[in-house]
């Protein structure tokens, strides 16, 4: 029997026919309409007649979270509290035993052809013999909504020009990072801002705000979420944390700058450090078995219902 899935609450852009999922679905059958599907995803832009319809739906639901929804998608979150899903996948904390799985979409910028990818980043910064000539720093984002980003940018000023190309706090063209990759604007500076949008309670939540500057070589000043497989694949030591929520930890990390800044030595030492751990490789390779996991367990329950 050829089971049929379908999707719901993805973005404009969302191409249905090619994603994360697609290639572990090719014995499956793509359906349009989700009355019809055994299986729907449920992304993080669903509304309010959707969440209801999907509330009444028969059928295997899977809710991917990209997105903070606690605070930008409130019928994803509702469906998220009320555990109305059987899967949870995406920007999560692993949880196997309540369908938990996470696959942190920031295991795509780029995909992984082989191990020596994040060993050529540390190689990369341990050879850095221009970090005097890089600029001090850059915060690259939208909008605050989530109050993650202004307030450290604003401590963080007072030691050097933090150049801002994108709409927040707008002080410099975007045409230089229009004509490069993120990354390749990133290895211009010492320094990244790069919090999440917001501090979400939801566990495990980690996009690709921090992925960024690490593979640039920037030293992030991050605000997020940060556990156990993370500690896996980046070297916390190099990474500034605070709480914009918390004026000691932001303090901490003021310090820290400008004790770098003040002693060249010691700021190259820090620098050169790894960016990622010897341990990264396979922990971001089993992230992407998680989403093969979770299907396979999908499948065994669609066999037993039918």
């Amino acid at each position: 029997m050829k089971y049929k899935y379908s999707f719901i609450g993805f973005s404009w852009d969302f191409n249905y026919h090619t994603n994360d999922f697609s290639k572990y679905l090719q014995d499956f059958e793509l359906v349009f309409d989700c009355y019809h599907a055994d299986l729907i995803f449920v992304g993080s832009f669903i509304n309010e007649e959707q969440y209801a319809y999907i509330s009444l739906l028969n059928c295997i639901k899977i809710l991917y979270i990209t997105e903070p929804i606690e605070f930008t998608c409130p019928f994803s979150y509702k469906l998220y509290c009320e555990k109305k899903y059987d899967y949870l996948i995406g920007c999560i904390n692993n949880d196997y035993q309540n369908g938990c799985y996470s696959c942190p979409f920031f295991i795509n910028y780029p995909k992984f052809e082989n191990i020596f990818f994040m060993d050529a980043v540390n190689t990369n910064v341990k050879k850095c013999e221009n970090l005097f000539e890089k600029r001090f720093c850059a915060l690259v984002n939208r909008h605050d909504n989530g109050g993650t980003r202004i307030a450290m940018h604003d401590k963080v000023k007072n030691l050097g020009l933090i150049e801002c190309p994108s709409s927040l706090l707008n002080n410099c063209s975007n045409q230089e990072i229009n004509d490069l990759f993120n990354v390749d604007y990133y290895k211009l500076f010492q320094f990244n801002i790069c919090p999440e949008n917001y501090l979400t309670t939801i566990p495990g939540y980690i996009t690709e705000k921090l992925w960024y500057p690490c593979l640039a070589g920037a030293i992030p000043i991050y605000s997020g979420y940060f556990g156990e497989d993370e500690e896996k694949i980046f070297n916390k030591e190099r990474i500034l944390f605070y709480n914009p929520r918390d004026e000691v930890s932001m303090e901490k990390v003021i310090q820290k700058v400008d004790l770098l800044l003040k002693n060249p030595e010691e700021f190259l030492e820090f620098y050169k450090q790894p960016v990622f751990c010897d341990t990264a490789y396979e922990t971001i390779k089993k992230y992407e078995l998680n989403m093969y996991y979770m299907l396979k367990s999908v499948q065994q329950k669609l066999e037993m219902r039918f």
